[in-house]
């Protein structure tokens, strides 16, 4: 179990669409934890959808099975989250995709 949540800690890490960036040792104490990140891109793309919200799981067959809630672009936000949102289901083999 402690691999499972160990694992899925990492995945979410990776799925906020940021990375670490090497910029010398955590001991130094030059930046903040959050001042180390940068921004490597988005998870999911798929036209017509707004896709919100990300979780990564690694499943027993090896995948990395990512769940999103989506609805169609040409709502907003609201009410488009609240009357068409959708849970989408997508695989991959590598925590960093492709989707």
């Amino acid at each position: 179990m402690a691999k499972v949540a160990r694992t899925a800690s990492i995945l979410i890490f990776l799925f906020s669409s940021c990375t670490f960036a090497q910029t010398g040792s955590a001991s130094s104490g030059s930046s903040s934890f959050a001042e180390r990140w940068e921004f490597i891109g988005v998870a999911v793309r798929e036209p017509g959808q707004t896709i919100w919200g990300t979780s990564p799981l690694l499943g027993d067959d090896g995948k990395v099975h990512l769940y999103v809630a989506r609805w169609p672009c040409e709502l907003k936000v609201d009410p488009g989250w609240r009357s068409h949102s959708q849970i989408a289901h997508y695989t991959g083999d590598r925590p960093e995709g492709p989707f």
